[in-house]
């Protein structure tokens, strides 16, 4: 009875992980009549631009980012836009030297003429969507473009990106496309880039030439002012501002768009510390989101169905973390009650392949080394699997409503292999949840050993839980260990102007 039961039990959650996947593989299928347009500007044209440019105030949300700040005011500064209609706000919380650094470099820009305002909090109240709320009630600029501070967007990112608002009075945002800075530093990095151009890619140009509810990425986009304020504003009662302030917009009528043939590039983490600490909040925010937002989902006129359940899979995709942890803690009761099953490799191809396509349909159609880049792929999946743990928390915890500071990822200026990151040193403390990975590791250590013996069905899942728990809790440790190395601390350029 037990062993049926157990059984009936890991396929239901492999059924549940499927719809996940199925829904990657639906994108990726709505995706494919426009993979074509990557490679081809010609069918990218930007509308025709205005007869006067409106005003735009360029909001930059730093905290304590000495190694790229500058780098960042730099490339705004670079824009080809009429300097007379732009305005520059540093939003800086910073409690380090960075925020004299900036200082400087602003008063450079401003004695050239430049608009360049920066408004300093000495407490950081909603962090950076509060940050972004006192930015905009210090403006009345018709356009709000964000960047986070590892970002790089080219010179012609607002006026390739602002002339779509006329042709649309009800376009709220234009979003632009990721790219990377640092893809090649390390593995991490480029297996980091196939996870991240799966949605900025696939998905997002997905549900924007589909009709179908997306989302505003946090940076690298362009906001009408009177959508962001018609739609309740920046509100941090979640971690991902961005997500929540998007689909109130919908919900309020407004339309966003994305270009995937603007890429703007920005810093990958370099280590596995820094990705899950990324990973780990923004799983928390996006379910923070869908509890807030799904039943007014559901409720919001004007709406289509499909629209509804896209946006329900997309607001929810974090929930499969847990059932995916679930299905590698099962490994040892089936393999002690030993029923019945087929090969769980049969299983999981079922779960993953939805994903595992829309990496691929990715890098090859938005690179022209797109099956070199795949190379990389199976790292992802460790380590995808090697983070349940860790984001299984971040989604219990934010089910339960609890509340969690913002920690942001740290950036390093790291543009070619050998620019350096800087590691906390010899730790005294390792973080618990790196001793629950081994642990982790350990226990699918014991399955597939099991597995062998008893229930050769369940060897594909032992091992890729043994090879995925091990890979993460040991990049962990060497990473805690590490002796301190040097770091590129910013140049004379990149902190005074001459």
């Amino acid at each position: 009875m037990w062993a049926t039961f157990l059984l009936y039990f890991y396929i239901a959650l492999v059924i549940l992980i499927s719809l996940f996947g199925l829904n990657a593989l639906i994108l990726s299928g709505l995706f494919l009549p426009y993979a074509r347009s990557l490679r081809s500007p010609k069918e990218c044209k930007a509308p025709p631009e205005p007869a006067r440019w409106p005003l735009v105030s360029v909001q930059l949300p730093l905290y304590n980012e000495k190694y790229v700040a500058n780098r960042l005011l730099d490339a705004v500064c670079a824009f080809d836009y009429p300097i007379d209609r732009l305005i520059i706000q540093i939003l800086d919380d910073s409690t380090d030297e960075s925020t004299e650094m900036v200082s400087r470099r602003a008063a450079h820009y401003q004695a050239q003429g430049y608009q360049v305002n920066i408004l300093h909090r000495q407490e950081r109240v909603g962090y950076k969507a509060g940050a972004l709320v006192e930015g905009l009630a210090a403006t009345d600029a018709e356009f709000i473009a964000v960047f986070d501070a590892d970002f790089l967007p080219p010179p012609d990112f607002l006026k390739r990106t602002i002339p779509h608002f006329f042709n649309n009075p009800c376009l709220g945002m234009v979003q632009g496309r990721w790219g990377h800075i640092n893809y090649d530093y390390n593995l991490l990095t480029r297996a980091q880039s196939i996870f991240l151009d799966g949605h900025v890619i696939v998905e997002q140009t997905a549900r924007s030439r589909s009709g179908l509810l997306l989302n505003f990425n946090g940076s690298g986009g362009v906001w009408r002012a009177e959508c962001i304020r018609d739609s309740g504003g920046w509100q941090w009662d979640t971690l991902s501002e961005d997500i929540d302030l998007s689909y109130r917009a919908q919900m309020k009528g407004w339309k966003l768009d994305f270009l995937p043939d603007l890429v703007v590039p920005a810093e990958i983490p370099p280590t596995m510390t820094a990705f899950k600490k990324q990973q780990y909040r923004w799983s928390f925010g996006v379910v923070q989101a869908f509890v807030k937002t799904i039943a007014h989902l559901w409720k919001a006129p004007g709406l289509t169905f499909w629209q509804r359940l896209g946006g329900t899979l997309h607001l929810s995709t974090n929930l499969a973390q847990p059932l995916g942890l679930l299905i590698f803690l099962l490994s040892i009761p089936l393999a002690l009650a030993h029923p019945k099953m087929p090969s769980s490799l049969g299983l999981l191809s079922i779960a993953t392949s939805g994903p595992t396509i829309m990496f691929a349909i990715a890098q090859i159609s938005g690179y022209r080394n797109g099956p070199a880049r795949l190379l990389a792929l199976p790292v992802l999946v460790m380590i995808g699997i090697g983070m349940a743990l860790s984001n299984t928390q971040a989604v219990i915890l934010a089910l339960m409503g609890r509340k969690m500071v913002w920690n942001v990822t740290p950036k390093y200026h790291l543009e070619t292999k050998k620019d350096s990151w800087q590691p906390r040193g010899a730790s005294k403390r390792i973080d618990p949840m790196i001793w629950a990975e081994v642990c982790m590791a350990v226990y699918m250590a014991v399955a597939l050993g099991l597995a062998i013996q008893m229930a050769p069905g369940l060897i594909p899942l032992a091992g890729m839980g043994l090879f995925s728990f091990g890979y993460t809790s040991a990049m962990g440790l060497v990473e805690a260990r590490r002796p301190r190395k040097k770091v590129r601390s910013p140049s004379s350029s990149q902190v005074e102007v001459a």
